[in-house]
C-alpha cells in the first residue's frame, strides 16, 4: 500500500495484523455527525487505511466506518494529506 511519507521499520510490520487491499466506497461519519464518503483501501481485524481528500480528520478523533453490511468505531491514528489510518475500538471480522 502507499503510506505516502509514513516509514515503518521491517521489525514493525512484521508484527502488523495481516491486511487484506480492498477498493470499496464506505461512509464515514465524524464525531459531529457529518457523513464523507471515503474509499477504505486496506482493512484488518484492527485497523484500517481510507483515502479521504476532501475530510478535515485528526488524530485520535473517533469516528464510525459504515459500509453496506456494517458499522463499526474506530480511532484515527495517523493522517496525511490524501490518506488516513486508525484502528477499530472493538475487533472486527475480516
Amino acid at each position: 500500500s502507499a503510506w505516502g511519507s509514513l516509514k515503518m521499520s521491517a521489525d514493525l510490520r512484521s508484527e502488523r495484523p495481516h491486511r487484506i487491499k480492498v477498493e470499496q466506497d464506505v461512509v464515514l461519519i465524524t464525531s459531529s455527525g457529518q457523513e464523507l464518503r471515503v474509499r477504505l483501501r486496506d482493512l484488518s481485524r484492527e485497523g484500517f487505511k481510507i483515502e479521504h481528500p476532501q475530510a478535515e480528520l485528526t488524530i485520535g478523533q473517533v469516528v464510525t466506518i459504515r459500509t453496506r453490511r456494517s458499522e463499526a468505531q474506530a480511532e484515527i491514528r495517523w493522517v496525511n494529506s490524501q490518506a488516513a489510518g486508525g484502528t477499530f475500538i472493538d475487533t472486527v471480522q475480516v
